[in-house]
């Protein structure tokens, strides 16, 4: 999650053990990419034509201006589907995405603008299922941006995400307490 750019293909995992017993063991982990060298290298060159192309509408703002401005190019660009792909490109280039290839674009953008703007992604749940969004840098501290949700683009406090039914692992992500909390 931390180079949004590199995840082009979530490889499928398996991991073997052998011997079954003993002191001495192997761990074998295969990692089975869906696409072939060649893709990925388009598919990131293309990517990358991409977030220049948003940037340049972005790069005059600044601060919350500019956090607001990447997130609501995402929120454009693309239409939250779960069962849609989980990459940056999926969100940037194909117009659909599920809540991981969202969040991997917000912070793609992010980190593409100079200065660099603080964006996390965040690995939690939203009422009990499998969920990701991102975690930005604002004026008034941390706060949460789920870009899944329609409507207009809301920076909201941990309370406010714990109360629409978010958890996550708090030790791992900032805390996105209100103004008057800090």
């Amino acid at each position: 999650y931390a180079t949004p750019a590199a995840a082009l293909d979530l490889p499928d995992i398996s991991i073997s053990i052998y011997p079954d017993s003993g002191r001495q063991r192997i761990v074998e982990i295969l990692l089975s990419y869906h696409l072939d060298a060649q893709e990925l290298s388009s598919r990131k060159e293309l990517l990358e034509q991409q977030c220049q192309a948003l940037l340049q509408t972005i790069w005059p703002l600044a601060g919350d201006q500019r956090i607001l401005a990447c997130a609501d190019v995402v929120a454009r660009l693309c239409r939250y589907d779960p069962s849609a792909g989980s990459t940056a490109y999926h969100a940037l280039l194909e117009g659909s995405a599920d809540s991981e290839g969202m969040a991997l674009a917000l912070a793609l953008l992010c980190q593409r603008t100079q200065p660099v703007l603080s964006c996390t992604v965040v690995d939690g749940q939203w009422n009990g299922v499998s969920h990701l969004w991102n975690v930005v840098q604002t004026a008034g501290g941390y706060r949460h941006v789920d870009l899944t949700q329609s409507g207009e683009v809301v920076f909201r406090t941990d309370q406010e995400m714990a109360a629409a039914g978010y958890t996550w692992d708090s030790e791992r992500v900032p805390v996105c307490a209100a103004e008057e909390e800090t």
